[in-house]
């Protein structure tokens, strides 16, 4: 075989092994998302009279029954939008004072308000909750007198920070992003190293 037709074996050879080199790189960009921060605190008292807060405090599991009560009750009159779990209650001295705050979407706010208004001018919400309390067991074993309850009208307090948002960037892994390359290029490599051995 001439050197000339060794040559172009050795040209051929080294093209069809560049053809077979594949380089692949990840999208390295990250990713960044927007998530809006708003809400509206619903506060209101209630006073409970025939319990007193001292009374109360030395029987930790029934004040949290008090509590769960106080809840449940607050959670119905503000509607099917609320539930016991989404109502803070605070308990504290002066018969027994309840102080509540609910957090709730702005949107909904003015409806869930609208309703537990509505509750306390009824007469509802404090009739439902002595009603609730007297379930209690062992519950008149701390209660003297008569068991009562007085409501004051909610108030929506406007979150400072509502309209705010947070920013999160996800960066992917950067070994997603690296580079591989296939080595058939050798292949050429060698078959010119092959070419020059026979020229030799």
């Amino acid at each position: 075989m001439s050197h000339s037709a060794l040559l172009l074996l050795a040209l051929a050879s080294l093209w069809t092994s560049e053809a077979t080199t594949t380089t692949t790189a990840a999208d390295s960009m990250g990713t960044t998302t927007t998530q809006a921060v708003s809400g509206t605190t619903i506060t209101g008292t209630m006073t409970i009279s025939g319990i007193t807060y001292a009374d109360l405090a030395d029987d930790t599991q029934m004040m949290a029954q008090v509590e769960t009560e106080c809840k449940e009750t607050i959670a119905t009159s503000a509607g099917p939008n609320v539930s016991p779990a989404d109502v803070s209650v605070t308990l504290s001295a002066g018969s027994l004072q309840v102080g509540y705050s609910i957090i709730v979407d702005a949107d909904d706010a003015s409806s869930i308000s609208s309703a537990i208004s509505t509750a306390v001018e009824s007469g509802t919400l404090v009739d439902s909750l002595v009603t609730n309390l007297q379930t209690i067991p062992n519950i008149a074993n701390i209660v003297s007198g008569t068991l009562s309850a007085v409501a004051s009208a909610p108030t929506v307090v406007e979150d400072p920070n509502s309209g705010a948002s947070t920013t999160s960037m996800v960066v992917e892994d950067p070994s997603s992003g690296a580079l591989t390359t296939s080595m058939c290029t050798m292949t050429g490599l060698v078959s010119i190293a092959a070419v020059a051995t026979l020229q030799l």
